[in-house]
């Protein structure tokens, strides 16, 4: 038998670097027997199979290696990357501490790896102490700044995640990157309008260094601002689009037949199907979906499952965790299922995965719920509305063309929703006002029109809960506001988030709830409803104002949406002062809203089914089968 010391692994060598690695892997094998004890052999059978991506099985290989008491850094460094593969951070962990004792050449990439596995396991602190470290190695390191400053948000130290991010933009102030992350700690920081005005200039002045991420992140928060125009907003959500474009070469051939009354196959994107306001209106029309003509399956783009989304999974015909795709494979995928008509569900919310429908790789797309006015993209088709939130001679706020439902929401029962509680005011002797929506929606516009409510409605209180007032740093920000705006702290409480059954419990303590803007309410104005609170709105000039609008005016309550300010303080005072109202209310306003179109999710499915299939149909007529 020929000895390890003689053994020639010449030939394996070339088959690897030729990237035939079923002939190495068959190679080794035949000599397996003959070089188990040979560190090399092993080291050779490692590389093999993470070129052959048998990532699991790596990881056996190495430990065989490591049996032997010898490493390579090339042995380590090619298990890092079948442990990223396998998202086995634990391991990842393990390695970068081996690596890092294997000279002072891989100590910064040995750090690096070891900061991610500990920031993927959430060991922030950790992970905190790891970044530090790394930067005393390379002071510059973008991947070690991003990850200090997201470690710092994580653990809710806000103040010195601006900090952070100011003092790397100081060091590299052309970095993309760099400045998403200063906008993201100044949401965190409670300076939305701040942050989104800073990192616009950036882009402004830095057009070409723009990336989509920090595009889409812009277009998201242009939803909160209150002094950006409707083409403004626009604006901001086409050079998404238009960036979005350049990523891609050429766009997809369909695999699908264009017959007008065929089977269609419905692909919806979206990693919202879960416990979130997204999954609670597909609810209604997924269980519909058997009584029509279609397939469903579902891209998710998060993998952020949890007990609901076991129940939606129940729904649709196919699922797919597409979390780790690229944007092109994410497309591919659903080339390969013969999607008819793709809906984002996303828009520019967290999780979008807007890039993969400039790849057109459905001859039809839509986009629907997740965000509120135009996603900018071109190579989407339609954007689902009603009449209520974009009225006739609004369309303009749109690039893609309007798809028309009657009601652009439809609900299910609340189930965990306590029994309806009396007015607190009776107990009370006193009326609150409230807001469950997100903080984030509360300007200093809004501020300062709910302060002109509190001053005509003597001894009222506010009461607001939403992340951000759990945060130290967030609520003095906060309460900055609200004394500029001349509210009286003593009259606010400011509740911090809590799970969905006590957030609901919340309305027990509201008489009156008043809706933000630009940014409205739309789940949060439904909860509300269905709790007995009367909502209270302001009428305003895009999509995302107008969608309490139209939820209250479906409820049966368009009297509840005021012109102008001066209309909105003189209802809620109307409201206030007529305690018998606010029972009355409390007595039968669920009754009234299950028999209203919020509630009827038969003929929804119905209206979104003939929507649907109008546009397939127009699709078909148009004679264009190929992009």
């Amino acid at each position: 038998m020929q000895s390890t010391a003689s053994f020639s692994y010449q030939p394996i060598v070339d088959a690897l670097n030729a990237k035939s690695v079923d002939q190495a892997l068959l190679m080794l094998a035949e000599h397996s027997e003959q070089l188990a004890s040979d560190p090399q052999f092993w080291d050779y059978q490692v590389a093999a199979l993470l070129m052959a991506e048998r990532n699991t099985e790596v990881k056996t290989a190495y430990q065989a290696c490591a049996a032997l008491n010898t490493l390579y850094p090339e042995t380590i460094i090619n298990a890092i990357k079948a442990a990223e593969r396998t998202g086995d951070m634990e391991w990842l962990e393990e390695l970068s501490i081996q690596l890092e004792g294997c000279g002072t050449e891989h100590q910064f990439a040995a750090a690096r790896y070891r900061a991610d596995a500990l920031w993927k396991q959430k060991k922030y602190h950790q992970s905190l102490v790891a970044c530090r470290n790394l930067l005393k190695l390379t002071p510059e390191s973008v991947a070690a700044l991003r990850m200090l400053i997201k470690n710092l948000l994580n653990l809710a130290q806000v103040e010195e995640a601006v900090i952070e991010a100011n003092r790397a933009l100081a060091l590299l102030p052309d970095n993309a990157e760099l400045v998403l992350m200063r906008f993201q700690a100044l949401i965190a920081y409670g300076a939305v309008e701040r942050g989104f005005e800073l990192t616009n200039a950036w882009c402004n002045d830095n057009a070409e260094l723009v990336h989509p991420a920090l595009a889409s992140a812009l277009a998201n928060f242009s939803q909160y601002h209150s002094k950006l125009t409707v083409a403004e907003k626009r604006s901001v959500c086409e050079r998404f689009g238009q960036l979005a474009s350049t990523y891609v070469a050429s766009t997809m051939s369909w695999q699908t037949t264009f017959e007008a009354e065929k089977t269609l196959h419905i692909g919806l994107l979206s990693g919202d199907l879960r416990s979130h306001p997204v999954g609670y209106f597909m609810e209604a029309l997924l269980q519909h979906s058997p009584q029509y003509d279609i397939v469903v399956t579902v891209f998710d783009t998060l993998n952020e499952g949890d007990n609901f989304t076991t129940h939606l999974r129940s729904l649709v015909d196919q699922w797919h965790n597409v979390v780790d795709f690229t944007n092109q494979q994410i497309a591919r995928l659903i080339q390969s299922n013969h999607i008819d008509i793709l809906i984002d569900l996303h828009g520019h919310t967290t999780g979008q995965r807007l890039g993969v429908c400039a790849f057109r790789p459905a001859p039809l797309q839509l986009t629907w719920h997740g965000f509120l006015g135009t996603t900018g993209v071109p190579e989407i088709d339609y954007a689902f509305a009603d009449p209520l939130c974009v009225p006739q001679g609004s369309e303009g706020e749109f690039i893609e063309d309007l798809l028309y439902i009657p009601s652009y929401y439809c609900f299910k029962p609340i189930a965990i929703a306590p029994p309806v509680a009396p007015p607190p005011a009776i107990k009370n002797g006193f009326i609150t006002f409230g807001s469950l929506n997100k903080s984030d929606k509360h300007n200093q516009g809004v501020l300062s029109l709910w302060a002109k409510v509190l001053d005509s409605v003597p001894n009222s209180r506010l009461l607001l809960k939403g992340k951000g007032f759990d945060l130290p740093i967030y609520r003095l920000e906060f309460e900055r506001k609200l004394l500029l705006c001349g509210i009286d702290l003593a009259r606010v409480e400011l509740q911090p988030p809590s799970a969905r059954r006590l957030f609901l419990q919340s309305y027990q303590d509201i008489d009156i709830a008043l809706d933000p803007f630009p940014y409205s309410g739309a789940t949060t104005t439904v909860e509300a409803l269905w709790c007995g609170v009367p909502v209270l709105a302001l009428s305003g000039d895009r999509m995302v104002w107008r969608m309490a609008d139209s939820i209250l005016t479906h409820a049966g309550h368009p009297e509840w949406v005021a012109a102008n300010h001066e209309e909105f303080v003189k209802l809620a005072v109307e409201l206030a002062s007529n305690t018998d109202r606010l029972v009355q209310l409390r007595s039968n306003q669920r009754e009234n809203l299950l028999s209203s179109p919020l509630f009827d999710s038969s003929g929804y499915a119905e209206n979104v089914h003939n929507a649907l299939r109008t546009a397939w149909r127009k699709r078909c007529a148009s004679g264009e089968e190929q992009p």
